[in-house]
């Protein structure tokens, strides 16, 4: 959704130019050169502040939200094992039983999570480890700060609840 509204004011600013130029031409045929300056002057301007805006809210909005690199088809877990190599290789250690070492490559990870998104996830897992060793005192206390922890994505929050039942 905010791609497709990113590109429809990228097209409306381009438009608005692309106008200007247009009506600036046509003007200038009619020999009306003056009247023709200032109109193209005055498109050019708005369609030069609707790209300015444009990258304005790309800037804001893509760096101030972490979240906004996830999808339903791109997860929090996908980006993680695309781009952190630990948590690529603790999530292998689980399944393959060996949780101590699954928990020191997740502590591993957990150093170089790029964001709050990232760093639950890791977080959950963990807990996890620490569920599958048998320290639930520990892995309860995880869960716990999970769910308290507004800025997980509400997902992670109701799994850590089911992790604790």
């Amino acid at each position: 959704m905010r791609a497709v509204s990113l590109t429809l004011m990228l097209a409306v600013a381009v438009a608005v130019i692309m106008i200007g130029m247009l009506v600036a031409k046509d003007q200038d045929v009619m020999g009306v050169r003056a009247r023709v300056r200032k109109i193209m002057k005055t498109y050019l301007w708005i369609g030069a502040i609707c790209l300015v805006a444009v990258a304005v809210f790309v800037v804001l909005f893509y760096r101030a939200n972490p979240t906004s690199k996830y999808s339903s088809s791109n997860t929090p877990i996908d980006v993680l094992i695309e781009e952190n190599a630990d948590y690529a290789r603790a999530r292998t250690l689980v399944r393959a039983g060996n949780s101590a070492e699954a928990e020191k490559a997740y502590n591993a990870a957990l150093i170089v999570a790029t964001d709050s998104v990232q760093q639950g996830q890791i977080k959950f897992g963990i807990a996890q480890t620490k569920d599958y060793q048998g320290d639930f005192v520990g892995s309860v206390r995880l869960f716990k700060e999970l769910v308290d922890d507004t800025n997980n994505i509400p997902l992670l929050r109701a799994y850590a609840v089911q992790w604790m039942v």
